[in-house]
């Protein structure tokens, strides 16, 4: 009885707590990106150049995403070393292609999970909320 209403209890706490976290860091994650323009900035050249060269690519049928995960890690290797970034942006090509709007959505969502996470750590090493809160928010707000 007195057992398994603590633990009922406990479950609506931490619920509650994570739907908190999830709220503050949508708010954050979105403020950042919506008072930045962050999300309709459209192309940045350095970087999404590639994005279009992938999805004509996929577009043609000259090569299958396999093929274009493989041969990026592969080139990779004589550049420097970032395999799951290109694991990750030859898959985004494939599912996004160049379409900004979803590629920048993705990035809030890694930015949420990010902070959610961020915060769990806090809380794993056994600061209170406030502290935990703090966490995420130096990280990803800092200097």
């Amino acid at each position: 009885g007195m057992e398994r209403k603590k633990v009922g209890n406990k479950a609506i706490a931490v619920s509650l707590e994570c739907i908190a976290v999830l709220a503050l860091a949508m708010i954050i994650v979105y403020g950042i990106l919506e008072r930045t323009g962050t999300v309709t900035s459209g192309y940045h050249f350095l970087d999404d150049h590639e994005l279009i060269r992938m999805e004509v690519a996929f577009q043609d049928d000259s090569v299958t995403l396999g093929q274009a995960v493989r041969n990026h890690v592969a080139n990779d290797f004589n550049i420097r070393f970032r395999p799951l970034y290109w694991v990750e942006r030859v898959t985004g090509a494939y599912l996004w292609g160049s379409e900004l709007l979803y590629w920048n959505y993705y990035t809030a969502i890694k930015g949420m999970m990010t902070f959610c996470l961020l915060y769990w750590m806090a809380r794993f090493l056994k600061y209170n909320r406030i502290v935990s809160m703090l966490v995420p928010c130096v990280v990803m707000l800092g200097d």
